[in-house]
């Protein structure tokens, strides 16, 4: 028994809908093992895989249209049948299929009565002919035109991430600042709780912050008894020590120390 399970031909439905899916394998099943897929590219790895008899495929599916994938799985496996199912009612939906690499359709909804009979027909070498080329010069036209519009939404898709890399850089760069900063206020705390003297604490502070945030120069200015004039009272090295001794200060509101 075992033996005869393992023998049956095995048959691939690929389609998105879970109700076709169930009818198929209710209507074949006791005759052959049945596969299923639910999209197109589960449909072609799961074909990849297992080497089917035979494929049964939905021709309209989101991400790859069941034509694309009749295409596909044609170059992979050119002496597997492939069978078309779909509702099109269009008078040449027949050619449309043939073009895209099918052998043959089945027009939804599936006659119960019939179904087995006209897969059986695949099975045993049955297949249809394309006889007019140019629906199959129509859909190599109409399948490169949808695979430069992939390409143009998957550039597309690389420019958007690619500034969204860029933004979350910048976001990573200021929360690294912060951080910086956060650490030197917090080692200025700890350096004025310890230092009572005001010029000490003055000329520590100008260090702590020209080394913790690379800082070439830096000055620390205190408001005079009058509020008119900021006064130069600690700087960073030997510069600023001479700012300091000529008494260096700016008018409050007025010109920078640059100029």
């Amino acid at each position: 028994m075992m033996d005869q399970v393992m023998e049956r031909p095995k048959i691939l439905c690929i389609d998105d809908t879970p109700e076709v899916r169930a009818l198929v394998k209710r209507l074949l099943a006791p005759q052959y093992e049945i596969l299923e897929a639910s999209d197109g590219l589960q449909g072609i790895d799961v074909a990849m895989e297992t080497r089917p008899d035979l494929v049964i495929l939905d021709m309209h599916m989101p991400i790859l249209t069941g034509y694309e994938v009749a295409t596909r799985l044609k170059s992979l496996m050119p002496q597997v049948p492939i069978v078309a199912l779909t509702a099109d009612a269009t008078g040449d939906v027949r050619e449309r299929v043939l073009a895209a690499g099918c052998d043959g359709y089945v027009a939804k909804p599936v006659d119960p009565d019939k179904f087995e009979e006209r897969i059986q027909l695949f099975l045993s070498g049955a297949r249809e002919e394309l006889q007019d080329e140019k629906y199959r010069q129509d859909y190599q036209q109409t399948l490169v035109a949808r695979l430069e519009d992939k390409v143009r939404e998957l550039t597309q898709t690389l420019q958007r991430n690619a500034e969204l890399n860029e933004q979350n850089v910048q976001l990573l760069e200021q929360a690294q600042r912060r951080v910086r900063l956060l650490g030197a206020a917090a080692k200025v705390g700890r350096i004025i709780a310890s230092i009572l003297d005001l010029d000490a604490l003055l000329h520590t502070t100008v260090d702590v912050i020209c080394d913790e945030f690379g800082f070439y120069y830096a000055g620390v200015f205190l408001i005079d008894e009058t509020g008119e004039w900021a006064v130069l009272r600690a700087g960073r090295g030997e510069a600023g020590a001479a700012m300091v001794s000529q008494g260096h200060k700016l008018k409050v509101d007025g010109h920078s120390m640059i100029g």
